[in-house]
């Protein structure tokens, strides 16, 4: 509640005016001893209690009159949407655009009291719409990977967008708040009294990396923005990731499991995690400090080809994250090969010095990696044909034959990793880079960058941006002090951004991603070492280096690849004579279809299609019109940026400039006056007091006549 003159309000005091001056008549009074008097009272001690009463509650209403008219001159102002609909959003009583931007994302699941978050974020965001005043437009945006408007955008039939939320279930994919914020910023383009409201638990992972940054084009073009924190602080503790790698020295069917678990609570983990393979269980007991991730290694035998990995014990408000599934048979290792343009003797100064270490401690979401050092010479059709990805590392110059070679191949399905340097510079990129990549980088510089980096807007992503996206961002919130002493600067075009995944603080490309045939290629904008930046130092370093190469394996990742987050996109090779593609669940269901486009052509070979919603061991059945081709598993198992479900205390968000102001000046003040009801208030009090008085009056008389008869 705010008050238009606060100063008014100490006057509510004086309500102690009718107490003092009636304990000081009691103690000032003459008092005169009249026998009948106390003869009667003695005779009707009911009335006597009567008469206490009714002048207690005559100070009582004076008092509460007295202040009610102190506080009705203050102007007490309350919100238009209560605490249930947004806590602080506040609205006026004019007509506005709303943008309720609902988290749906895994983490809203937890809750505390049978009630998840997600229940009371779409509770809140129901009661918000049914708040607006009449002439208002709404609309809602999913901020769960990937971000969706859901029905038409802004309408004014705020019965359909009450609908749309009530039929909305939370997603076991991760935040994606950047282009949560871009859909909503587009949505209000060229609305003059545009608002959002984010009704989020503000999940560490999703969000520590959006911040101002991804609201500041919203408050730019006038748009208030308000975030509303629902749910409390919970204890999650889940399987961040499980991957298996072969361990030959221990037989040949045996592999080595490596299993993450993150803890977020008051007090350690102490628990059980289970490994099904098949028929057959493991358990192991576990340990996990509060606040911290620990590593378990177990040797199993690969006697199915997926195992169920499980925690049990411990109180748990996300179970949801406490399952996954993990390949142990079948899988290869992705074969890299490491070519370096810049090789020296002292190790620490070669180029791929930090780079063979990040790949060797362990690349997410690729399984076993087989390195292979390469030079110029080797860039050959028959000697790179064994390849998955290929990392040109600071490389000078290509032959013809040799990019000819490189080209032939990335046609075929491999995938290149770029890195800059003193020799791959400005010439490099106008040269042969510019030959390799489909689309030209002109104007090139090279120049320093502001500290950190960025995911960019993915407003019109293509397939390959999305991947090198999603592998890049659990590397973000690591890379808040990456610093580039020279690095590759893009000037913006519209027809390169939809290439961006990762940018610089300054808004210019860091990463991008190409698709040629059916291969990929992806640039980082700087080095790989120490000449450029400082990235090698940072810790995000070692997911970065595997999230470039992991983007860039294409078909090797496919066949290595332990899970996909549910909702990414997936990208899988297609027969020629393929007529569609299902993605049947474990009861056999079909969850997904797709029908073979009529373009045949080398970039259509693919099918572009998305995970499930749930977790859980899925089949990617491709048919012909004879009949089945292939059958491919397909394990989507948690977003492991939901994982463990810590919160952030805020977002920091910018301050509105002099539009965003302009516009939501007249809202930032609620709009329910409260003294027009107070005086009212106070009118029935003025009448109840007059009603005890005319009770009181006739009472007297009637008890003073019949003691009379009485007395007769």
């Amino acid at each position: 509640m705010e008050l238009l003159r606060p100063e008014l309000l100490p006057f509510a005091l004086a309500a102690l005016i009718p107490l003092w001056l009636h304990l000081r008549g009691r103690r000032h009074a003459p008092q005169l001893a009249f026998s009948a008097l106390r003869f009667l009272l003695e005779q009707d001690p009911a009335r006597a209690r009567a008469m206490r009463l009714r002048e207690r509650a005559l100070i009582a209403l004076r008092m509460v009159a007295t202040a009610g008219i102190a506080v009705a001159l203050a102007g007490p102002l309350l919100p238009s949407c209560g605490p249930a609909a947004g806590q602080g959003a506040m609205l006026g009583d004019e007509p506005v655009d709303l943008v309720v931007l609902l988290d749906d994302s895994l983490s809203m699941r937890a809750g505390t009291g049978g009630e998840s978050r997600f229940s009371v974020a779409s509770k809140r965001a129901a009661a918000l719409v049914a708040s607006l005043p009449r002439g208002s437009r709404a609309a809602v945006v999913r901020t769960a990977r990937p971000a969706d408007v859901l029905g038409s955008g802004l309408i004014s039939d705020l019965r359909s967008v009450a609908t749309e939320l009530r039929g909305l279930r939370p997603r076991a994919s991760a935040d994606d708040g950047e282009r949560a914020f871009a859909l909503a910023s587009r949505l209000l383009v060229g609305s003059e009294r545009g608002r959002m409201v984010l009704l989020s638990d503000l999940e560490r992972a999703g969000w520590a990396a959006v911040q101002g940054t991804a609201v500041a084009g919203a408050v730019a073009r006038g748009a208030r923005v308000d975030v509303v924190a629902v749910g409390g602080d919970v204890v999650d503790t889940a399987v961040v990731s499980a991957r298996a790698e072969p361990a030959p020295d221990r037989g040949a069917r045996a592999v080595r499991l490596f299993v993450t678990i993150g803890h977020h609570g008051p007090r350690p983990f102490v628990g059980t995690l289970l490994v099904e393979i098949g028929s057959r269980a493991i358990r192991r007991g576990v340990e996990v400090a509060a606040g911290a991730e620990r590593t378990f290694e177990l040797p199993v035998a690969a006697d199915a080809p997926i195992a169920r990995v499980a925690l049990l014990g411990g109180d748990d408000a996300l179970p949801e994250n406490d399952v996954r599934h993990v390949r142990l048979a079948g899988d290869e290792a992705v074969r890299v090969g490491l070519l370096n343009g810049a090789p020296r003797p002292v190790p620490r100064e070669d180029e791929l010095f930090f780079l063979r270490r990040a790949l060797e401690v362990g690349a997410p979401g690729l399984g076993a990696l087989a390195l292979d050092e390469l030079r110029e010479a080797d860039l050959t059709a028959e000697r790179i044909a064994h390849l998955d990805v290929l990392v040109l590392a600071n490389v000078a110059e290509l032959a013809p034959t040799a990019l000819a070679a490189l080209i032939a191949r990335i046609e075929a399905g491999m995938g290149v990793v770029v890195t800059l340097g003193d020799g791959a510079g400005r010439a490099a990129v106008l040269g042969w880079l510019g030959g390799l990549l489909p689309e030209t980088l002109a104007d090139a510089q090279t120049g320093a960058a502001d500290p950190g980096v960025r995911q960019a807007d993915l407003l019109h992503p293509l397939p390959i941006t999305v991947a090198l996206a999603r592998r890049l961002q659990p590397a973000i919130p690591a890379l808040g002090e990456l610093r580039a002493q020279r690095r590759l600067g893009l000037l913006p075009r519209p027809d390169l951004d939809a290439h961006v995944a990762l940018r610089w603080s300054d808004g210019l490309p860091a990463a991008l991603g190409f698709a040629r045939g059916r291969g990929r290629i992806v640039l980082w904008g700087s080095s790989i070492d120490l000449d450029w930046c400082d990235l090698p130092l940072q810790p995000g370093f070692v997911p970065l280096a595997a999230g470039l190469v992991a983007a860039a394996a294409g078909q090797g990742a496919e066949r290595a690849t332990t899970a996909v987050a549910p909702g990414e996109p997936i990208d899988l090779p297609r027969r020629e004579e393929a007529r569609t593609l299902e993605i049947r669940d474990a009861a056999g269901a079909v969850v997904r279809t797709m029908q073979a486009p009529l373009d045949s052509t080398a970039s259509r070979r693919r099918w572009r299609a998305v995970a499930p919603d749930a977790p859980g061991v899925y089949e990617a059945i491709e048919r012909s019109a004879a009949g089945v081709l292939e059958q491919r598993v397909l394990v989507v198992a948690p977003d492991p940026a939901e994982n463990p479900a810590a919160r952030l205390a805020g977002l920091d968000l910018p301050e509105p400039t002099a539009t965003a102001g302009a516009a939501s000046g007249s809202a930032r003040r609620p709009r329910w006056p409260v003294a027009p009801y107070a005086l009212a208030g106070l009118l029935l009090l003025l009448a109840g007091e007059g009603l005890l008085l005319v009770r009181g009056a006739r009472g007297g008389r009637g008890g003073r006549g019949g003691r009379a008869q009485e007395a007769a």
